[in-house]
């Protein structure tokens, strides 16, 4: 068994029953439009050294592949950097299981996660964070909200290629929504895309 496969079976028996185990991840759609995870993110000091993340993305945005941009790697004792040998699996996981329980039970209320991007969306202009605010709202229907920022949003300038496909999005969404449109659709549709480009199951219980 691979040391990432070892050691998602030992997070995940101990720290995350509830999440599904995808190679070297774990994962849990909390709603409809959000999924967490945790995830090993390789080095290239040995195989067996690996940088545990934890992260949210939010489904709704269209997502073409995941991302760690809501999240952040794990540290213990000032280390980021893990060794999940097998004769060092068992201390390691343990160290683990409090940080991953404390920043999960955080993100968890919704309130956060929405302070989260918008701490971020204000103080460096982050434009995924932006993207994900705004759309956050849209998602949850706060249409005020929204057009309170949107003046503050247009005042931003973009120069690469993948920043102006992003606020042409965060645009088009917003002159949708000035225009009265219903953006259940769009949503939907959003959702649906992300779910096929991650492989996880489009479905969700209402």
């Amino acid at each position: 068994m691979s040391t990432s496969r070892r050691a998602i079976q030992r997070i995940q028996s101990q720290s995350l029953p509830d999440y599904t185990a995808i190679g070297s991840g774990l994962y849990k759609r909390i709603d409809k439009g959000t999924l967490f995870g945790l995830y090993l993110d390789s080095s290239g000091f040995s195989k067996d050294v690996r940088y545990p993340t934890v992260f949210w993305v939010p489904l709704y945005t269209k997502l073409d592949h995941l991302h760690f941009n809501f999240g952040t790697r794990l540290e213990t004792n000032n280390s980021k950097r893990f060794n999940f040998s097998e004769e060092n699996l068992e201390a390691v996981t343990r160290s683990l299981d409090k940080p991953i329980r404390d920043w999960f039970n955080r993100v968890s209320n919704p309130m956060n996660r929405e302070l989260d991007l918008k701490a971020r969306a204000r103080s460096s202009k982050d434009l995924h964070a932006i993207q994900a605010w705004i759309f956050l709202l849209a998602f949850e229907e706060r249409d005020d909200e929204i057009n309170s920022i949107a003046s503050w949003f247009r005042t931003l300038r973009w120069t690469k290629p993948w920043q102006t496909q992003i606020a042409s999005e965060i645009e088009d969404l917003i002159m949708k929504l000035s225009d009265g449109a219903s953006l259940h659709q769009l949503f939907e549709a959003n959702i649906n895309h992300s779910c096929k480009a991650l492989g996880i199951e489009p479905s969700y219980p209402t």
